[in-house]
């Protein structure tokens, strides 16, 4: 039971990074608020499909490990919020019928002060990498697993193995806005315009890179293209907004208000890419998720 219940999320995960639309996203919410000065804003982890909240970072749908989760300063420093809990709960069950479970999404309270730094701070998180293997192994049998290939002692043909990571960032500005640094990610979506104060109609560019270089529109055997997506426009109907990348660059005109997620899904084999040399012998195709929200005002 177990191997067909991990062969069918492996089916899962092949139809739904391949069509991005339907694949778990990782974002962060991060919510200002000014009602009490100087203020303070609380930031929390998205993992799911639906904004601001869809799932529990454990789940039977699927379950997100971070290996980071920061406060990025002005100045490039960065503070670790520490790492929420993810841990599947059997929950409770009432009278009912509903299962009540408790989860951990990573809720932070971030305090400003009159002596705060100003400039533009990010929170940034990175999920750890995750390995899947399909293979034929030496009596024939065709097999998955959730590891690398060099993990794997009886392979006999090797049918795919990827290697999966997200990452994901918000941002907010105290006093001004500062064109932020990039957090060191694989895949980097980067903002070219002040987030903060983005209204209906406005066009918001982004500039995307893999390994610090420009996605090229037709990079591998896709066309690379970036979307934004937010419950206020297409909302239960699925829809989102989608831009080419040329030259690593994509925009979209806003075109209503609300939280929006920015999103690539960049598919890169490993034999085509020199700088993927270290994992010749783990996978042969990598693939990277990177989102940006924000706000948009009425």
């Amino acid at each position: 039971m177990k191997k067909k219940y991990l062969a069918t999320l492996f089916i899962l995960f092949c139809v739904s990074i391949t069509t991005s639309a339907m694949a778990h996203t990782m974002w962060v919410n991060l919510f200002r608020s000014s009602e009490h000065l100087p203020g303070h804003a609380l930031a929390t982890l998205g993992w799911g499909h639906s904004l601001p909240l869809d799932d529990l970072l454990a789940s039977p749908h699927a379950t997100l490990q971070l290996n980071t989760y920061d406060l990025v300063a002005p100045d490039g420093t960065r503070t670790n919020l520490s790492m929420p809990v993810v841990k599947m709960d059997p929950g409770t069950k009432t009278p009912a019928g509903v299962t009540i479970q408790k989860g951990d999404l990573g809720i932070r309270k971030l305090c400003l002060a009159k002596k705060t730094m100003p400039g533009t701070y990010q929170v940034a998180a990175s999920s750890k990498e995750t390995y899947f293997t399909s293979y034929i192994d030496n009596k024939g049998k065709k097999r998955f697993r959730p590891d690398p290939i060099d993990e794997i002692d009886n392979i006999k043909k090797v049918l795919i193995g990827m290697k999966f990571g997200a990452c994901a960032k918000s941002y907010m500005s105290v006093k001004e806005w500062h064109d932020p640094k990039p957090a060191g990610f694989d895949l980097e979506i980067m903002p070219t315009t002040d987030l903060t104060r983005v209204r209906v109609g406005d066009i918001v560019p982004f500039e995307v890179t893999f390994l610090g270089k420009p996605v090229q529109r037709f990079e591998g055997d896709t066309i690379q293209y970036i979307t934004a997506s937010s419950n206020g426009f297409g909302g239960p109907d699925g829809f989102f907004l989608s831009a080419f990348l040329t030259d690593g660059k994509g925009q979209f005109r806003m075109p209503a208000a609300g939280q929006w997620v920015v999103n690539v899904y960049f598919k890169q084999p490993v034999a085509e890419n020199e700088s993927l040399a270290a994992y010749a012998d783990k996978c042969t195709v990598v693939y990277s998720s990177a989102t940006v929200s924000f706000h948009v005002n009425p």
